[in-house]
């Protein structure tokens, strides 16, 4: 059976909704560090690309794949976003309720938000042109910005 013959079968998913999973995959691959995230997995690089592209409509993340991304990463992206898709919501085991915000949760948000800023203006000040470690250590410091944050998300009920 070709390509062409298994988009025509029935589906429950939607256009809509694969197009969200490539999305999400792309930027769940790009978090992760594009290329630099192959050791880290079984595949290679041009099927972490094909996950996230469009140009691949039915070439989809394994399941180990989507594991192996979300740890990488500190939140469960793609998960979440599978979830989601089928009216479900992901809390963290043994997550506080909505209200129960601490001091510590504004504590990591300034850390790793202020490890971002730091790299970003050293690098930026530095006078040289952003090399591919440069935007590594950046992207890194992102992600893990963005893990912190996208746990305050869930504690608040919206864990996107």
């Amino acid at each position: 059976m070709s390509g062409d013959e298994l988009r025509i079968i029935p589906r429950e998913s939607t256009d809509d909704e694969r197009r969200r999973l490539k999305s999400i995959t792309a930027r769940a691959v790009k978090m992760a560090g594009g290329a630099e995230f192959e050791p880290h997995t079984r595949v290679k690089k041009a099927a972490l690309s094909k996950y996230g592209g469009r140009a691949e409509p039915d070439h989809f993340v394994p399941l180990d794949i989507i594991l192996e991304l979300d740890r990488h990463n500190g939140a469960p992206m793609i998960t979440g976003v599978l979830a989601r898709m089928q009216g479900f919501e992901l809390r963290p085991i043994g997550a506080e309720e909505e209200d129960d915000l601490h001091l510590g949760d504004a504590q990591a948000i300034a850390k790793e938000t202020g490890d971002v800023v730091n790299l970003l203006l050293g690098l930026l000040t530095s006078g040289k042109r952003l090399d591919a470690t440069d935007r590594s250590d950046l992207l890194r410091e992102v992600t893990e910005a963005k893990a912190v944050l996208y746990r305050l998300s869930a504690k608040l009920g919206d864990a996107r």
